[in-house]
């Protein structure tokens, strides 16, 4: 059966309405997914469909549903933070509400570049995840005294995953800025950054792991920071 088809049979089941620009999109998106089960492709086209009513929502705070739209986001949002709290070095000063509304908040900013390229919750979840491990980190580095570690800038450029595109553009930039890392001279380098980028270890952990001081893990950041910088400037 195909695309233009199976989306016109569940628009009539379903009752949808949907105008031509929106038939033509929902046909695009099926054409995407390339699966060939019916069942399949009925759950990718439902969740779609959903995720479009859901952003349609979030994007107009006049609409009479915005409110429980935004409740309903919430509460996934500290579901996904209290799932995946492990994946950051928490500070005793943020609290998972805290992390949720700099979350939502981001998600918010950046409602208007979702493409649907991958699930809203996986886009979410992305996003939240990144959120809260700057937080943290950022939240840490508050904790010393006010310091800043010299890479969150550069880092914030190639962290932020959009869609499962981009998700693939980011784990590629990382490995073969790693791969930059492991040819230096200094093998420090690598240790530094996987255990301040994938770890969010502190500068305190970082030196108790090579036997350094804070400011001289600092001073190996710079020079990370540097490499970072002079890689992206090069892509």
């Amino acid at each position: 059966m195909s695309s233009t088809v199976f989306i016109r049979s569940l628009d009539e089941r379903y009752g949808w309405g949907l105008s031509v620009e929106a038939f033509t999109e929902y046909v695009a998106f099926l054409d995407r997914c390339l699966l060939k089960d019916l069942a399949e492709r009925e759950t990718a086209v439902c969740g779609y469909h959903s995720d479009r009513a859901l952003v349609s929502v979030l994007g107009n705070p006049s609409h009479p549903q915005y409110d429980e739209a935004v409740g309903y986001v919430r509460m996934r949002s500290l579901q996904i933070i209290g799932k995946h709290g492990a994946l950051w070095n928490k500070d005793a000063a943020l609290s998972d509400e805290d992390l949720c509304q700099e979350g939502m908040a981001k998600m918010f900013s950046n409602l208007h570049k979702f493409k649907y390229e991958s699930a809203f919750l996986s886009w979410l979840t992305a996003i939240l995840i990144n959120e809260a491990r700057q937080a943290n980190r950022k939240q840490s580095t508050r904790s010393r005294k006010g310091i800043k570690v010299p890479l969150e800038d550069y880092l914030e450029a190639i962290v932020f995953q959009e869609s499962v595109e981009s998700s693939a553009i980011h784990n590629m930039t990382i490995k073969d800025f790693e791969e930059i890392l492991e040819n230096s001279k200094d093998s420090r380098l690598l240790i530094i950054f996987q255990m301040y980028h994938h770890h969010d270890a502190t500068l305190e952990m970082i030196g108790g792991r090579l036997d350094l001081s804070v400011s001289r893990v600092y001073s190996l950041l710079e020079i990370v920071r540097k490499l970072l910088k002079s890689y992206l400037d090069q892509q």
